[in-house]
Order: C-alpha cells, then sequence, then structure tokens
C-alpha cells in the first residue's frame, strides 16, 4: 500500500495490528513525503461537504448494489457481495 502512494501523499489504513512491532519502510517514506496515518476515518469532518453533493444532486445510485428494507438486514447482511443500503422509515 505504502509504495502505491503518491509523492506526498497518505496512506491511510484502519486495520488493527495485533502484534507488538511492525515494520514501516521509513526512510522511503521520508524521501517520498509520504504520510502514514491509522485509525478510524473521521468521517464527521467532511459530513456538511459530502451532504452539499448530494443535495447539489449527486446520483449514488451507480456506487448502491442493491436497497433492502430495514427490518430485512439481519437476514440479508450475510449474504451482501457489495454496497447494500438499509433505508429506516
Amino acid at each position: 500500500m505504502l509504495r502505491a502512494t503518491w509523492p506526498d501523499g497518505v496512506c491511510t489504513d484502519t486495520g488493527i495490528y495485533y502484534q507488538p512491532t511492525v515494520e514501516m519502510p521509513l526512510l522511503s517514506m521520508y524521501t517520498r513525503g509520504v504520510r502514514f496515518v491509522t485509525g478510524r476515518v473521521n468521517a464527521r469532518a467532511v459530513i456538511p461537504e459530502i451532504l452539499g453533493v448530494i443535495a447539489g444532486g449527486c446520483d449514488l445510485s451507480p456506487a448502491v448494489d442493491r436497497v433492502v428494507a430495514w427490518d430485512d438486514a439481519p437476514s440479508s447482511w450475510p449474504s451482501m457481495t457489495g454496497k447494500t443500503v438499509f433505508p429506516r422509515a
């Protein structure tokens, strides 16, 4: 993942590392200006911008594989293969 990051780019990983140490290619990251960020995504920071894009008419349907009723979520969750939306009334 780090080698695929553009120079001066940010590589974000939301994984959890259970081992006590993890090797990082620090010299190559430094010379390319790559920043590594680990942890949960701060989605709240961009919510206003995203809501503006949606309000502007952005069509999200190409990203949605299927829509399933909220009450049917428990039975359909194990068979999810793509982006599934569970709207609540």
